[in-house]
């Protein structure tokens, strides 16, 4: 009987430590998860623009601004859900956009090196990444930061957007945790055909209404 309870006693100690440090990791876990405002200059051939980046959780918002810095329209996506939802605050609306998820997929003309070089951008210290390919005759350069980004390469998959600079990110394995806070677009002979680097890194508490569509905006797919 002794020995019973003292085997009923060790696995209540063993459930006890199992939740603990269950618990423990995730707290770990949700404190390296960045949480705040990153604003992007991104610079074209054509045009200069800026995205505000709004990050809480599994929500992401980007804010799209113009060379003014002026409010033109925004999206609220959903890491988890894996939606992603257009508003225009000059109309009072809001579209559902139908999101083609970009699985993973390896192209062979790319190139992948992970360089030694370091950089220090607003603060926070980088790692030179370099995806060429000779094919297209494009190399991109991404200065990564690393450790409280998790949202980040699930968010590239949800837009599957057709610029370079996401699709070849797309192509660089473990990349878990990072997001480039400076990316240059470059031919092989070195000429940028597109620059976009952080101007500003706010860690900050955001309000959960920031991810919200306002009451009273109209849902124009009804229409």
């Amino acid at each position: 009987m002794l020995r019973m309870i003292n085997n009923m006693v060790k696995i209540c100690l063993l459930s006890c430590l199992f939740f603990f440090l269950q618990s423990f990791s995730a707290s770990i876990v949700r404190a390296q998860r960045f949480e705040g405002s990153i604003t992007f200059q991104k610079i074209t051939m054509s045009d200069t623009t800026f995205n505000v980046y709004h990050i809480k959780d599994n929500m992401v918002r980007i804010d799209e601004q113009n060379n003014k810095k002026k409010l033109i329209s925004y999206y609220l996506i959903d890491i988890e859900a894996k939606t992603i939802v257009l508003v225009d605050p000059h109309k009072s609306s809001y579209t559902n956009i139908s999101v083609r998820y970009a699985e993973k997929s390896k192209d062979p003309n790319i190139k992948v090196s992970k360089t030694e070089n370091q950089k220090n951008i607003l603060g926070v210290s980088c790692s030179q990444w370099i995806v060429k390919n000779d094919k297209e005759k494009t190399q991109v350069i991404y200065w990564v930061a690393g450790g409280e980004f998790d949202f980040f390469e699930q968010l590239l998959r949800i837009q599957n957007k057709t610029e370079k600079k996401n699709l070849y990110y797309l192509q660089i394995d473990n990349t878990k945790g990072f997001m480039p806070l400076e990316a240059t677009e470059r031919t092989l002979v070195w000429q940028v055909k597109m620059a976009m680097c952080a101007t500003n890194i706010k860690k900050a508490k955001l309000n959960p209404s920031l991810f919200k569509i306002p009451n009273g905006y109209k849902d124009i797919n009804k229409y």
